[in-house]
């Protein structure tokens, strides 16, 4: 049973590549490739797409194809279908249960992917939006709390102090792409930047904004 519910995760895993290949079939090569987990809870966490329609995820072989808008991934007589959303280098693949996972494809180099310059530089936080509301933070929190963008990603400091170190991202227009699947929109206006960041780690997706200012150097250092 352990043996056979593994398989049917390959399968489901396998399924949502299909549909992001047949989503731009006049260019197939964008998502043949080796795709990891970087986000859900899903028990295989690897698998990887071929040009021919076959795959592989932790040893077990399939074939791929789309029926009506959904991918569906064939082994051994077994069939399983799933969603998929597309962002960027990223799929998130949605079965039929609602069980999420979101992969990188770790086939593409975004080492050349950067950080706009408009966003390069030091951020104070001024406030955080929850659900709509206003999130009551302490003092030293608002006062000591801030992100740092360079080209190649950001720095986010609580309390004055590095949280994380340096986090690799990259922007394409307004949209700012995280490691772990997660797409935030910004907007600057004077000195004043804006992020929206949606999560969908909840029975509803929810979005978080971060409002900060400008500074030459954080009120800390």
């Amino acid at each position: 049973m352990k043996n056979c519910l593994k398989l049917n995760w390959v399968i489901i895993i396998a399924i949502a590549f299909l549909m992001l290949s047949c989503g731009n079939s006049n260019n197939p090569s964008v998502f043949v490739g080796k795709w990891e987990l970087v986000r859900g809870d899903f028990p295989v966490d690897k698998a990887e797409l071929f040009k021919d329609g076959t795959g592989i995820a932790e040893g077990v072989d399939f074939s791929w194809k789309v029926i009506d808008k959904r991918l569906v991934v064939t082994n051994q007589g077994l069939a399983i279908a799933c969603d998929y959303i597309i962002s960027d280098t990223f799929i998130t693949l949605i079965n039929d249960d609602g069980v999420k996972g979101t992969f990188a494809n770790k086939s593409i180099n975004t080492s050349n992917l950067t950080i706009s310059n408009s966003l390069v530089g030091k951020w104070e936080l001024e406030k955080i939006v929850s659900f709509g509301e206003e999130m009551i933070l302490p003092d030293e929190y608002l006062q000591h709390a801030g992100v740092e963008y360079t080209k190649n990603g950001f720095t986010t400091y609580i309390n004055g102090e590095s949280f994380r170190g340096l986090v690799t991202a990259y922007t394409k227009g307004n949209k700012i792409y995280y490691p772990e699947g997660t797409v935030g929109e910004w907007n600057i206006k004077g000195n004043v930047l804006t992020v929206v960041e949606t999560f969908d780690d909840y029975d509803e997706n929810y979005e978080e904004i971060f409002i900060a200012r400008k500074v030459k150097k954080f009120s800390w250092e």
